[in-house]
């Protein structure tokens, strides 16, 4: 029996050991799982705290990102709008261009023309026509005839001679009857302007003047027309 009780308290003394025991691991095993649980939970924010710090980073280099793309697009569309009115300007350039190509080909071709026209009144003034033949006898001749013919010629502004004839009226020889005679273009044409005084059929004689180019039957008959109208009054 007494071994049997023997037994018994050593049970019960295993069993309050192995309580103690039990006790201590449960306590143990508690302090660990809030350390490790502690552990966790910062390493836990320190993951949520490095991720919200990515995340702000990445969403401050979006943001910059988008208001760079915001401004490279806006740049852009500047560009293109300034290339577009480069090119609009370019064309207006080129119309321009074209326009002054086609007057200066034009003005060329005037000054061409003016040119040999110029050379041609040129040619005409320098050629000993009879015209100028007729004129410069008539110059020659007169000094000579001036006092029994009374005719001579006076030169004028605008390229035109005064024809002035005296010795027509017997009452006042001294009486001046004139014309301007002018050469006119590259034809050579004879004008008669400002005839005084007035007489009749001057244009007739003017025309057959330039036809015949007899400049001394001319002056007769202009002679002869100032003759009638003293005449006549």
């Amino acid at each position: 029996m007494a071994g049997a009780a023997d037994l018994d308290d050593e049970l019960q003394t295993l069993q309050v050991r192995l309580k103690q025991a039990q006790d201590k691991t449960d306590f143990w095993m508690k302090e660990e799982i809030k350390q490790l649980a502690a552990n966790q939970s910062i390493k836990h924010e320190q993951v949520l705290k490095d991720l919200n710090d990515q995340k702000e980073k990445y969403e401050h280099i979006m943001s910059s990102k988008l208001k760079e793309n915001i401004i490279t697009d806006k740049k852009l569309e500047e560009k293109c709008a300034q290339l577009e009115s480069l090119k609009t300007e370019l064309e207006k350039l080129y119309t321009i261009s074209q326009e002054l190509h086609t007057t200066k080909a034009k003005y060329e071709a005037e000054n061409r023309s003016v040119i040999t026209d110029i050379e041609q009144i040129k040619k005409d003034i320098d050629a000993p026509t009879q015209a100028k033949q007729e004129l410069n006898y008539l110059n020659k001749a007169s000094d000579v005839f001036s006092s029994m013919l009374g005719l001579s010629f006076k030169k004028t502004h605008g390229g035109r001679i005064q024809v002035i004839f005296t010795h027509i009226d017997e009452k006042d020889p001294l009486m001046a009857f004139y014309f301007f005679l002018q050469i006119q273009g590259p034809s050579r044409k004879y004008v008669v302007s400002d005839v005084e005084p007035s007489v009749d059929g001057v244009e007739e004689l003017v025309t057959e003047l330039n036809k015949t180019n007899n400049l001394r039957r001319f002056m007769l008959e202009m002679r002869s027309k100032f003759k009638a109208t003293v005449k006549i009054s």
